[in-house]
């Protein structure tokens, strides 16, 4: 067995996980799902081709597990070589998708861990923390200030994690339902947000009879602008313009590499608060 087959196949038997099995019948669906999602990705020819093109310290690598292990996946924590190779990292990750996936590879076991201690006083317990976990780390993972905090990289972005998860915000009472999010209203501030074919990626805030495309969406940019002066959290912009793209809401879990139902108490979460910050009245 080499050594990319190793971390897979080692972390899915932890989880419970076997060829065959469904992967929402392990112990933590969502770790499943990641474990599974790298085990594909990161042996992919162009996956590789473009990590080699970062020029990160070491020869070339030939395969993603490589990278794992030289930001110090399984290695001493205090290692200041893998710290400065998840400093790089982390400063590719605010802009490059792979990147930052990889980075949540990285850190995966250390957030199993906290979900793990968390999920003792969270309802829905582990699996439920870990997704929320997993939600955090990537806003954390997009804003770490990794220019005023280059090092401890993996242990400072725990915290943060945890902290956006679990501390910073009293959470609501968890809504079960799914919102609307393809060409129906959204948020209703007098206009509203919709997903339409043709669309931008991040969507547009258009009014029911608006055709000016252009328009609408510089609209939704002062709508947002509005929104992050009055404090609207950076994970609930995220999930406000995930919600106006094209993608159906199991599509976006699977790239968010959340649950279903996280993805949906995000959204609901999301617009609830942006509705407070406008001063906007839903009638029941």
């Amino acid at each position: 067995m080499n050594t990319h087959d190793t971390h897979a196949r080692a972390r899915l038997r932890s989880l419970g996980y076997e060829p065959g099995v469904d992967p929402t019948c392990t112990r933590l669906p969502t770790a499943t799902r990641l474990w599974l999602e790298w085990n594909d990705i990161s042996g992919r020819r162009r996956n590789v081709l473009r990590a080699n093109t970062w020029n990160l310290p070491g020869e070339p690598v030939h395969h993603l597990d490589e990278v794992l292990d030289r930001s110090g996946y399984a290695q001493d924590v205090k290692s200041l070589e893998c710290d400065a190779y998840l400093s790089q990292l982390a400063a590719l990750a605010k802009t490059d998708e792979l990147a930052c996936r990889i980075v949540v590879q990285r850190i995966l076991p250390g957030i199993i861990a906290v979900a793990i201690r968390r999920g003792r006083i969270v309802d829905g317990g582990a699996p439920q923390a870990l997704d929320d976990m997993v939600s955090a780390a990537w806003v954390v993972i997009r804003n770490y200030p990794i220019d005023r905090r280059p090092h401890c990289v993996a242990a400072n972005m725990l915290r943060d994690i945890e902290y956006l998860a679990f501390v910073r915000d009293t959470r609501s009472k968890r809504h079960r339902t799914e919102m609307p999010s393809d060409n129906t209203t959204i948020l209703s501030i007098g206009t509203s947000f919709n997903s339409r074919s043709g669309s931008t990626a991040f969507g547009v805030l258009v009014a029911p009879e608006s055709n000016d495309p252009t328009a609408d969406e510089a609209e939704f940019g002062c709508i947002m602008e509005t929104l992050r002066e009055r404090g609207l959290k950076p994970i609930d912009e995220v999930a406000i313009r995930e919600m106006l793209t094209d993608l159906q809401s199991p599509d976006s879990a699977r790239l968010a590499g959340i649950s279903p139902r996280a993805l949906r108490d995000r959204r609901h979460t999301a617009i609830s608060r942006a509705r407070e910050l406008l001063g906007v009245e839903v009638s029941a």
